[in-house]
């Protein structure tokens, strides 16, 4: 939880930068048009206001999903990495402090792009752009969420997209808040303008926490292993054929709970599919199980599917891992799971691994071949 008030605040503080605030009054005189009718102009202001906090969120979440990719590569050395992202947000922390200056990073890019009349999707590109411009105020706080969201991918991408989320709300709550009061909060920021000095420094005391946090590794640690008791294994797949715990007595077994409504589910089909065929179509030591819990089932299901329809919904997918259907829903209750998706890595109904959140092929691989070894 703390992770996620210090992203949040991360995302506000950089909003009240004494770059950004003095440009306010110019883009929401822009943002609100040219009408002379003052109850169209205030219409215009909250809805482009809207649409240009969307676009500045849209280019927090590029940047957001190329690093949470890099991630993916330093999967096997995440901890390495974390201690060198720990040291560069600290560096930024203390740059935002006025400690160290470095006058290269001080430098200012601007995308400057001109538009005679304003609408929603001028709006858009407007703060698709001007996210880009200022580099010099949101940088150090940005730079050091991408390089938390780096590290978070490596395990968690769903995570990672989330950080963004976190800080990306930050971030345009205020600029949405200005659009529905403008005056007031225009006012009282020309009033108060000595208050704002002091957001850098309360960013750099921020980064300052984040890059400790992160060089402990507690951005980047996996989640603890369940202590469950695991209940016999007894479901029919979409084959048809029925699954037992003891006949795989001693092979890893890689149990993915999951839901057809679920986004960051549907990105990880695949990837356990191609897992599956690379370690053998569970013919060695490495068992690859699906299991959903399908609508009508017995007490609350978690899928909003019927097994007919989830049958259609995996075969028009074309995985043919065994997927096993939860009728009774007591088999995924004794996992208590309270995220989707979650994997399980079991052997003789021993927890070995814990996994909240969506994982690619290479993570697949990695904490498949860390058991192995």
């Amino acid at each position: 939880m703390l992770n996620f008030v210090l992203i949040f605040l991360g995302g506000i503080f950089s909003f009240f930068s004494p770059c950004i605030l003095p440009l306010l009054p110019v883009y929401l005189g822009y943002l609100a048009g040219n009408s002379k009718d003052e109850n169209i102009k205030r219409k215009n202001l909250i809805f482009n206001t809207c649409c240009f906090a969307l676009g500045i969120a849209t280019s927090f979440f590029i940047l957001g999903i190329s690093f949470s990719t890099l991630g993916v590569f330093l999967t096997e050395h995440k901890i390495l990495f974390a201690k060198i992202s720990g040291v560069i947000i600290i560096i930024l922390a203390l740059l935002q402090l006025g400690i160290l200056n470095f006058n290269f990073l001080q430098r200012e890019k601007r995308l400057d792009i001109e538009f005679k009349k304003i609408n929603p999707f001028v709006a858009y590109i407007t703060g698709f752009t001007f996210s880009f411009a200022w580099t010099p105020c949101v940088g150090p706080t940005l730079s050091a969420i991408l390089l938390m969201t780096s590290n978070v991918g490596a395990t968690n991408r769903t995570l990672a997209l989330f950080y963004i989320a976190i800080y990306s709300l930050g971030f345009i709550v205020p600029f949405i808040a200005i659009g529905f009061f403008s005056t007031f909060i225009l006012d009282f920021i020309k009033k108060n303008r000595n208050i704002f000095k002091y957001t850098i420094k309360i960013s750099g005391l921020i980064l300052l926490i984040l890059g400790i946090l992160t060089f402990s590794g507690y951005f980047s640690k996996e989640p603890k292993k369940k202590n469950i008791d695991v209940i016999e294994l007894k479901l029919t797949d979409q084959f048809g054929k029925t699954h037992t715990f003891k006949e795989y007595k001693d092979k890893i077994v890689f149990l993915n709970f999951w839901a057809s409504w679920c986004p960051p589910c549907k990105e990880e089909l695949p990837e356990i599919q191609k897992s599956y065929e690379e370690f053998g179509k569970n013919s060695k030591d490495i068992i690859f199980i699906g299991v959903v819990n399908p609508k009508g089932s017995q007490g609350n299901s978690i899928d909003n599917k019927t097994k007919e329809e989830l049958l259609k919904f995996i075969n028009e997918r074309n995985l043919t891992y065994p997927i096993l259907f939860d009728t009774t829903g007591e088999f995924v209750n004794s996992f208590r799971i309270d995220v989707l998706p979650t994997t399980y890595l079991l052997k003789n109904k021993t927890v070995l691994e814990y996994i909240q959140g969506a994982i690619n092929e290479n993570q697949i691989k990695y904490i498949i071949e860390k058991q192995k070894n």
